[in-house]
């Protein structure tokens, strides 16, 4: 278990690393749709595990499907995802990214991917990214969050 001290100094980091992509990522617009953070977590998962049922969407995103139901409202009059028919079960919808949805993503991937990729080589060490990797890993064990999200919040 970590002391109450570096605890804090990796909190600090980690939120300076994620505020930083956050505002690389924000330059990704189509047509400056106005997106809230919840609307744009909600895209970047549906593009990056495929079609999937709200329900689904709302265990990933750790919220209510009161919340995801709202998200994609919005996203589907923007016209960047759609619903449609679950063709394993009728009863049920899938939602899934439109091309320009799609589109939306890749261009915010593309942003902190060569952000990332302007950085000197010795900021990011092969050790940097397998400690990362360990890091991720022991917050999913402690936290609970099981979903698999490889980069989602931050590369698509």
């Amino acid at each position: 278990m970590l002391d109450p001290d570096r605890a804090e100094a990796l909190l600090q980091e980690i939120s300076e690393l994620y505020g930083l992509v956050l505002r690389i990522a924000r330059h990704a617009r189509d047509a400056d749709e106005p997106m809230t953070a919840t609307q744009r977590l909600a895209l970047i998962d549906i593009v990056a595990c495929g079609p999937v049922r709200p329900n689904v969407l709302a265990r990933r995103m750790d919220t209510t499907p009161a919340t995801v139901t709202r998200a994609i409202g919005a996203l589907e009059e923007a016209r960047l995802v759609r619903r449609r028919p679950d063709p394993d079960d009728r009863r049920g919808i899938l939602v899934e990214a439109t091309p320009r949805g799609r589109r939306w993503a890749e261009r915010r991937a593309d942003l902190v991917r060569d952000a990332i990729r302007s950085i000197p080589r010795s900021a990011a060490p092969a050790r940097l990214v397998s400690d990362l990797g360990r890091l991720n890993a022991a917050l999913h064990a402690t936290s609970g969050h099981h979903e698999v999200t490889h980069g989602d919040v931050l590369a698509q």
